[in-house]
């Protein structure tokens, strides 16, 4: 799986499926079932390794245009296959991709490498600023004594 390959931390794990092909009515092929898989993704928190399980529904309409594609996304997701052979692979990765969170991170913050995290936050502090600040200046007019 070229494209879900670079999310892992690691490749190595099996994906679970079920999807059964079927044709309702002249023209509506379905694709429904389910994809489940543990992935090892990066948390972002801490980089540390993180199990992510992916238990998704799939509810596909395959259609050959834009139109007959909108006709049917209220029941289900369509799946715009002009003249391309589909596999079951490369179904199979895009339901894993679209399952991805947006930012990987531990359910608990607890959960993370607490030791890269410290290391992360001794990186992370601030040096101080010894430059004189330009808004003392103004301060000291505001609070100085009036001249009138």
């Amino acid at each position: 799986m070229k494209r879900l390959a670079p999310q892992l931390v690691s490749v190595e794990g099996e994906a679970s499926f079920r999807l059964d092909f079927s044709v309702e009515g002249p023209a509506l092929y379905l694709v429904q079932g389910w994809v489940s898989a543990s992935l090892e993704l990066e948390c972002q928190r801490c980089l540390s390794a993180l199990t992510y399980r992916v238990d998704s529904e799939v509810r596909l309409a395959l259609a050959a245009t834009d139109a007959e594609a909108e006709r049917h996304q209220e029941l289900y997701d369509p799946l715009l296959v002009e003249d391309e052979l589909l596999t079951v692979k490369d179904l199979i990765e895009e339901e894993l991709l679209l399952a991805l969170p947006v930012v990987p991170l531990h359910a608990v913050p607890g959960e993370c490498d607490a030791e890269m995290l410290a290391r992360m936050g001794a990186e992370a502090e601030p040096e101080e600023d010894e430059r004189a600040n330009p808004f003392a200046v103004l301060k000291q007019l505001k609070n100085g004594p009036s001249s009138a």
